[in-house]
């Protein structure tokens, strides 16, 4: 079983325990997350976070995520200690994981996206990864400004989009389809 938990400040409830020792997955989604290459992460996640501007408060617990499919990175999601506390007295082990640590199938430039709602996570590949980033999107106007930016950066028009929407707002697909050439649902 796979449980997803938005830690944006609404509230949730955790399902029962693990049946017959089965590990978890859980997959965290909050804004306070980073794609580290594995070679160079020593331990020193909060300082990575800080110098990615996001320091983290004193009740913050930083959990390490990994993928068979991605050996070569980690991926660091930060979450209220109490949330980490709960979550281990619940299932004791469970594999943390993230939107951040999917692996598109990328055969030209191609950018994915998971549309959670309320966070967009990024990945852009051009012949190797250029961008793997969360960027919190309450709205639509922020959304807008999120792709303005990113055309900014990328000439977005060359780039596939494989989208995983998590929400059905037609509005969020008219406005991707207006940005990218062509967007594939998965």
């Amino acid at each position: 079983m796979s449980i997803q938990l938005a830690l944006d400040g609404h509230s949730f409830s955790l399902p029962k325990g693990a049946v017959d020792g089965q590990v978890e997955e859980i997959e965290l989604l909050t804004e306070y997350t980073l794609l580290v290459p594995r070679e160079l992460y020593d331990g020193a996640a909060a300082s990575l976070f800080a110098a990615n501007g996001q320091p983290l408060a004193a009740d913050m617990e930083v959990v390490v995520c990994e993928a068979a499919k991605r050996p070569d990175v980690v991926a660091l999601v930060a979450v209220p200690s109490k949330l980490y506390n709960e979550l281990r007295e619940r299932y004791g082990e469970f594999r943390p994981t993230t939107p951040l640590l999917a692996t598109p199938t990328v055969m030209e430039p191609t950018i994915a996206l998971c549309d959670t709602g309320s966070l967009i996570y990024i990945k852009v590949y051009d012949n190797q990864l250029c961008l793997a980033e969360v960027v919190a999107v309450p709205d639509m106007e922020t959304l807008s400004y999120l792709l303005q930016r990113l055309e900014g950066q990328f000439e977005l028009r060359r780039f596939v989009v494989q989208l995983e929407a998590r929400t059905a707002d037609k509005q969020r697909m008219k406005l991707y389809r207006s940005y990218f050439k062509k967007v594939l649902c998965v």
